[in-house]
Parts: C-alpha cells; sequence; structure tokens
C-alpha cells in the first residue's frame, strides 16, 4: 500500500505565506502603530480594564532537613529488599559517582534525592571496591542499601513526612 506523502513548499510557489487582512494594512499604513499591535499598545490609548493579577512571590523552596551522620537506617527483611529491587527494575539511575568519590555535593544531592523519591539508584564509575564504596553510601545518607546490580546501588529512605512506598509484610 503506497502513501501519498505531501511536497514541502518550494520558494515563489503559492503555498507561502498568507497576505495581510484588511485590518492589518490599514494599521501598517499608519504611521508609528506596528501590524497587529494590541490596542493598549497605541499611544494615547488607555486599557478598558485593570488587570486583576497580583504580583506574586517567588515561594521558598522547602529545605530538606539534614540527616546526622548516624541517622537511623531502616532495617529491611530480604522479602522487603527483593520488593525495592522489582521496584527499582525500570528506574534510571538518578545520580553518578565520579573519581571524585562520595563529595559534599554528591552527599547533598543523594540526601534531597531521597527525600523526594525514597527509592533511588545510584551509578558508581570504576570504584575500587564497590561493595565498600555502596555500604559507605548507605551509612552516610541515612538508607538501606536494597541491592548492587553491577556498579549501580539501589538506596531506600522512607520519607519521614510522607511515606509514599508501602513494604510488603509478612
Amino acid at each position: 500500500m503506497a502513501y501519498h506523502v505531501r511536497p514541502k513548499s518550494r520558494p515563489g510557489s503559492k503555498s507561502g505565506p498568507k497576505p495581510r487582512t484588511k485590518a492589518g494594512a490599514k494599521a501598517a499604513a499608519k504611521p508609528g502603530i506596528r501590524p497587529g499591535a494590541r490596542p493598549e499598545s497605541k499611544p494615547g490609548i488607555k486599557p478598558r480594564f485593570k488587570s486583576k493579577l497580583k504580583p506574586t512571590k517567588p515561594k521558598p523552596k522547602p529545605e530538606s532537613k539534614p540527616r546526622s551522620k548516624q541517622a537511623k537506617t531502616p532495617k529491611l527483611a530480604g522479602f522487603q529488599r527483593r520488593a525495592l529491587r522489582a521496584l527499582a527494575n525500570p528506574l534510571k539511575a538518578l545520580l553518578q559517582v565520579g573519581d571524585a568519590g562520595l563529595s559534599p555535593g554528591v552527599m547533598r544531592a543523594l540526601d534531597a534525592a531521597l527525600h523526594k523519591h525514597e527509592l533511588v539508584k545510584v551509578r558508581m564509575h570504576e570504584p575500587s571496591d564497590k561493595k565498600a564504596a555502596a555500604a559507605t553510601l548507605a551509612q552516610r545518607s541515612g538508607a538501606a542499601l536494597c541491592g548492587l546490580v553491577g556498579h549501580t546501588v539501589i538506596l531506600y529512605r522512607p520519607n519521614p513526612d510522607e511515606p509514599v512506598i508501602e513494604l510488603p509484610q509478612r
């Protein structure tokens, strides 16, 4: 079955820009007025109504509460870690730890990601000891280590205000 493909317009063809309307041509003929200008922008004419919109102040960003380095990590059973790994399977890695290691900027970004998403994947770039690096990452962030797949760490920390993920119970 063949489909008809519409050819692109060529320069000089009739499918170019549309001609101006009469109102636009008249406005263009008057000096000092742009074609298509709104009446509010014409000199000497006041707008008929005042805007009821009030300028809003920018909302302050909620500051995440910094967790202490000795934060209590949630204890998870094997079946709960398995369920969290299954939930993390379609997720992309939100953070990447480079050659610089666990810098304070990485830890702040991880804290914000855990506060927002609860379940986070972190990709490590060629760690010397990936198991120790994953354990350090979990311990410093106060999160539970759900799994280590290749160089990707899966971390879980429930949101203290509104937990989103419900862990399975036996």
